[in-house]
C-alpha cells in the first residue's frame, strides 16, 4: 500500500512539473529523481531553483510535497506559510497539500494511540500540529496521551490549546478542570468545571468536582449549595455519602440525616448508612434514632466498640436500664478480652 501511495504522489508531481517555470534540463532531472523516489536529490534541486526563482508557486508546491515525503514537516510548515501559496491560483493546491500531510500524520497518530504506542503517537500528532496549527483534533488527543504518560502539565496545555481552537468543547474543559483539581489548584478547577457545565449543563461529575473544591477551600455554604445542585442531576450513592459525611463533619445533622436516609433507601439496606444515621441522630439529640440505627448496624458488626459506646450513652439518656446494662456488660467483656 505504501508503494502505491508513493507512486500516486510521483504522478502528481510529474504533472505539476509540466507547468513549472524552469528550464527543460531541470525538469527532466527532477522528473528522473521523482521516478526513482530519490527525494533527497529532488529537494536539493528544488531548493536551489527556489533560491533563483523567488515566489514561484509551482516550485513551492513541489518543494512542499518533497518535504512531506521526506517527513521534514517543519520545512513543509514553513513552505505552507509562504504568501504565494495563500493567494490565487495556488491557494487551493496549497490547502490540498496541507490537508494531505496533516491527515497522514493525524491518522498515524490515531493508529499509534489505539495501539498504545503513545510516544510514537505524540511524534505524529506533533507533526500534524506543525503542518496545521489551527486544527483542534491533535491537541485533544495529545491531552489524552499526556495523561496516560503522566505528563500532566503537558496534558493541561494540550487541552487548553484545544479549547482555544474549539471553544464549545466541554470535554476539554472538564479534563483541564480535573487536572487543576489534582494539582490542588481548586479555584481554576472550579472555573473550568463551570465552563464545562455551561457547555454541558447536565454533566454531573463537573458539578460534584465543584463541591469537592469548595470543601477543600473550607467554604461550607458554597459547598452545601454545590452539593445540592449536584443532587438535582441525580442521586448516586457516592454523592449522597460524600455530601452526608461533609454535613456530619460540619454539624449539619439534619441535612446529613436527609442524605443518609435517601442513601439507605437506595442501597439495598447497606448497614453502613445506619451507622451514619445513628451519628446524625446523636448530633440531633434523637437517642431513640441512635438506638434504632445502631442496633441494625451492630447486627452485622457486633464488635464495633465505638458504636457500642455511643449506643450505651443513648440507652443511658433514654433511661433504658435493661439495655444499658446489657451493652455495658458486652463492652466490659470485649475490654477484658483485649487486655
Amino acid at each position: 500500500m505504501g508503494k502505491i501511495i508513493r507512486g500516486i504522489n510521483a504522478c502528481l508531481m510529474v504533472l505539476i512539473l509540466f507547468v513549472m517555470n524552469c528550464g527543460n534540463p531541470i525538469r527532466k532531472k527532477v522528473d528522473m529523481y521523482i521516478r526513482q523516489e530519490n527525494w533527497t536529490k529532488v529537494r536539493e534541486i528544488l531548493e536551489q531553483e527556489n533560491r533563483i526563482q523567488k515566489n514561484n508557486g509551482e516550485i513551492l508546491l513541489l518543494l512542499g510535497e518533497t518535504y512531506g515525503e521526506l517527513d521534514e514537516y517543519e520545512k513543509l510548515g514553513s513552505v505552507l506559510k509562504e504568501k504565494t501559496l495563500k493567494d490565487h491560483p495556488y491557494n487551493k493546491k496549497g490547502e490540498f497539500l496541507r490537508e494531505k500531510y496533516w491527515r497522514r500524520n493525524f491518522n498515524r497518530g490515531l493508529e499509534s494511540f489505539n495501539e498504545k504506542s503513545f510516544r510514537t503517537a505524540v511524534r505524529n500528532l506533533e507533526n500534524a500540529v506543525v503542518i496545521d496549527p489551527d486544527r483542534p483534533e491533535p491537541h485533544r488527543l495529545l491531552g489524552e496521551i499526556y495523561v496516560k504518560l503522566e505528563s500532566y502539565d503537558k496534558a493541561r496545555q494540550a487541552y487548553q490549546t484545544h479549547l482555544e481552537l474549539d471553544e464549545k468543547d466541554w470535554f476539554s474543559c472538564n479534563n483541564v478542570a480535573e487536572l487543576f483539581f489534582h494539582s490542588h489548584n481548586y479555584e481554576e478547577a472550579i472555573r473550568y468545571s463551570t465552563m464545562a457545565l455551561e457547555r454541558n449543563p447536565q454533566y454531573q461529575p463537573a458539578q460534584i468536582r465543584i463541591a469537592h473544591c469548595e470543601v477543600r477551600l473550607n467554604r461550607v455554604d458554597e459547598a452545601l449549595a454545590a452539593f445540592e445542585q449536584a443532587k438535582t442531576m441525580g442521586e448516586p450513592l457516592n454523592l449522597l455519602e460524600t455530601y452526608g459525611k461533609f454535613c456530619l463533619k460540619n454539624m449539619k445533622y439534619e441535612l446529613a440525616k436527609v442524605q443518609f436516609t435517601r442513601a439507605l433507601a437506595l442501597s439495598n439496606a447497606n448497614v453502613q448508612f445506619n451507622k451514619y444515621l445513628a451519628e446524625s441522630c446523636y448530633g440531633l439529640g434523637d437517642f431513640h434514632g441512635v438506638a434504632a440505627h445502631y442496633k441494625v448496624y451492630l447486627s452485622r458488626n457486633p464488635d464495633d466498640l465505638d458504636a457500642l459506646k455511643i449506643l450505651l450513652i443513648a440507652y443511658d439518656r433514654m433511661g433504658d436500664r435493661e439495655n444499658f446494662e446489657q451493652i455495658k456488660n458486652k463492652i466490659n467483656e470485649m475490654k477484658s478480652t483485649l487486655e
